[in-house]
């Protein structure tokens, strides 16, 4: 098993995959045609990008064509910081392209033109030994799985890392269009499973493999198939993210401040700022503290990422992220004469249901969700998120100081708000 990566080589993240050219819809043309902004974009290297963002050292592993594509994904990711060293061109097969409609709740749908394309044509011979023996930790998903020569490239990369003593990141990133049958999928999303120490799997992902939509259950069933999972994370899109991390389970409403244009690249920002709180902190001995930080970091750079189009030139500064944490989360260290202030000032900045349900999950007095069962549990009405309430409990606790007049005026408030009976 790999150690916990406590070492410094010289790379922090190294990722192998696809990087491509997303085209997502930017309005229409005079005519009333759609029009497509060319963005860059692959799942592996926007992991990076974000990386970079958050001050690490990264390092790409992969193949674009020969074309303008291919020259301006290149000059792209080099001018993000990453080093692109591992970052071969082929001379005849075009780079990769994606289509990416948009829906009007800013989730997508994929048209992939890779058949072939210049991502799946990585081989063996075209790795950068050196890069995947000397980082902390190694990023894959599987669209570097669905074809050969690739597979075979990126299995040797797996081999190589961990050998090497890097802890290896997963995330399957299902793309149905780009397998032969869905069998094919899980096969080899099952490898994938078998050799991370940390996995991001989305909601829709972790029902096609386990075929449960209890995240906790399903979660469960991953981690005793795969025991070598050591951080399993669950992403539920808007709802918000899980994580099952030692004998922890948590869960971490999302970010929702409205505003949202688009998903894409969300989950992959998502999976950097996991990464990042690892690298920072290790995957050993964390507590419920700390993965509810590490969600709540990783949600709110998520939603910045979906307030823009694109995905590698859309991430965020960590400031920005702070910014909004410090603005509507609870400060732990904020006298408690100012916790009915800070109450307030949150009502007044979000949406009503969104408001109380940030305060609630972290109020030191009252009603507070917890991740852990609870003796008392309450159904949401019609102002609330049905998805993101039954995923959470809630628990009563006892009172410490008066933040409104009396224990009652604040249930009271916090019943008109939120709706609970």
């Amino acid at each position: 098993m790999p150690n916990t990566v406590l070492n410094h080589p010289e790379f922090d993240v190294v990722a192998l995959g696809e990087l491509l050219v997303d085209f997502t819809q930017s309005g229409k043309s005079d005519q009333g045609n759609p029009l497509f902004e060319a963005n860059p974009g692959g799942a592996p290297a926007n992991v990076l990008a974000m990386l970079r963002k958050l001050g690490k050292k990264c390092a790409f592993i992969g193949r674009v064509g020969s074309d303008s594509f291919g020259t301006m994904l290149a000059k792209t990711v080099e001018e993000a910081g990453i080093d692109i060293r591992g970052l071969s061109r082929d001379p005849e097969i075009p780079t990769t392209l994606a289509l990416v409609h948009t829906f009007a709740n800013g989730d997508r749908d994929f048209s992939f033109y890779r058949k072939p394309g210049a991502d799946i044509r990585l081989s063996e011979k075209d790795l950068d030994r050196g890069l995947l023996q000397h980082c902390r930790i190694f990023h894959f998903g599987t669209l570097s799985l669905t074809d050969e020569p690739c597979r075979t490239a990126t299995r040797e990369a797996v081999r190589l890392a961990r050998e090497a003593g890097a802890l290896v990141s997963f995330d399957p990133n299902l793309r149905p269009p780009l397998w032969p049958d869905e069998e094919s999928a899980r096969r080899e999303i099952s490898w994938g499973l078998d050799q991370c120490d940390i996995l991001k799997i989305a909601d829709n992902e972790l029902l096609f493999m386990t075929g449960e939509a209890d995240f906790a259950r399903g979660a469960g069933i991953l981690k005793a198939h795969h025991p070598n999972i050591r951080v399993l994370n669950v992403t539920a899109g808007s709802d918000g993210s899980y994580s099952l991390t030692g004998p922890h389970w948590v869960f971490e409403p999302a970010c929702k401040l409205g505003g949202v244009i688009e998903t894409t690249g969300a989950g992959d920002t998502f999976c950097a700022c996991v990464l990042n709180y690892l690298l920072e902190h290790g995957v050993d001995g964390l507590d419920e503290q700390d993965l509810h930080a590490m969600l709540r970091f990783a949600n709110t750079a998520a939603w910045i990422v979906t307030t823009r189009k694109g995905a590698i030139r859309s991430m965020p500064n960590p400031e920005e992220v702070e910014k909004i944490l410090t603005q509507y989360f609870f400060p732990h260290h904020m006298p408690v004469f100012q916790h009915s202030l800070f109450f307030l000032k949150c009502i007044q900045r979000r949406p009503a249901c969104g408001a109380a349900l940030s305060c609630l999950r972290v109020f030191p007095c009252g009603y507070w969700i917890s991740s852990s069962n609870s003796s008392l549990e309450r159904d949401a009405k019609d102002t609330c998120s049905p998805p993101m309430i039954s995923s959470a409990r809630f628990s009563f606790a006892s009172c410490s100081c008066w933040i409104f007049s009396s224990m009652e005026s604040l249930a009271i408030s916090l019943k008109t708000v939120t709706g609970f009976r």
